[in-house]
């Protein structure tokens, strides 16, 4: 696969072109089929690693959220936080449970990882749900990321792309498999203005969205206008 070029650089490295390249891809390619969430993780996993490298994605990293210092909601409240798939800032892994992870001034293992990361990030995907996508579950993939950054932001650490991945490829009206099923106006009107009022702005990118769909405190891509697809 051909790296993406241009958009914000990290270290040098366009990483936003190249997270939204292999979205891309993945989308094109898994778009018709119909499998289970943890086998369209595993390809989105590998679309990625041919822009990143086999040992920069990781899946399910645990932050363990009993130890933040931010507010969260009650939904996140005990012993772990996963997220379906993050980018490292540099090759070479090491990222064993957290509780095994050294800590970093005050920062519980978990927390300090977030320094390492370039991109964090979660998937949903309509073909795995009978009825489609729950709302409430896209809304608190949003909360998570959402809670991720503001943890990193009171650690003073760099904080990561994120982004909120969604495959709307159930089946539509027609009864047509990899057709839109799920209401994004619905969705940003009576849910995610409720936890965010005024959007999230541009810190979490929301790739899979219908075109031209753009209201206040949305934001399509870290790489530029029009490159989530």
């Amino acid at each position: 696969m051909t790296e993406a070029t241009g958009g914000p650089q990290q270290g040098g490295e366009d990483v936003a072109r190249k997270f939204e390249a292999a979205w891309r891809v993945f989308t094109d390619t898994c778009r018709l089929t119909l499998v289970n969430e943890a086998t369209y993780q595993v390809w989105f996993a590998h679309y990625l690693i041919s822009q990143f490298g086999i040992d920069r994605v990781i899946r399910e990293p645990d932050f363990g959220p009993r130890y933040f210092a931010t507010r969260q909601p009650d939904a996140f409240e005990g012993d772990s936080l996963r997220l379906d798939v993050v980018v490292s800032r540099e090759p070479g892994l090491d990222v064993p449970h957290r509780a095994h992870r050294p800590r970093v001034s005050d920062q519980h293992g978990g927390i300090a990882l977030l320094g390492d990361l370039a991109v964090i990030s979660e998937l949903k995907v309509s073909a795995t749900q009978g009825d489609g996508l729950s709302y409430e579950e896209v809304t608190r993939d949003f909360q998570k990321l959402a809670l991720l950054l503001d943890e990193a932001g009171h650690h003073g650490i760099e904080q990561p792309l994120a982004y909120a991945c969604i495959l709307d490829n159930g089946k539509g009206k027609s009864g047509k498999r990899g057709e839109p099923s799920f209401n994004w106006e619905y969705f940003y009107n009576r849910h995610l203005t409720r936890v965010f009022p005024d959007g999230v702005g541009d810190r979490i990118a929301v790739l899979g969205g219908p075109p031209g769909f753009n209201p206040p405190g949305w934001f399509t891509g870290h790489a530029g206008p029009g490159t989530g697809g």
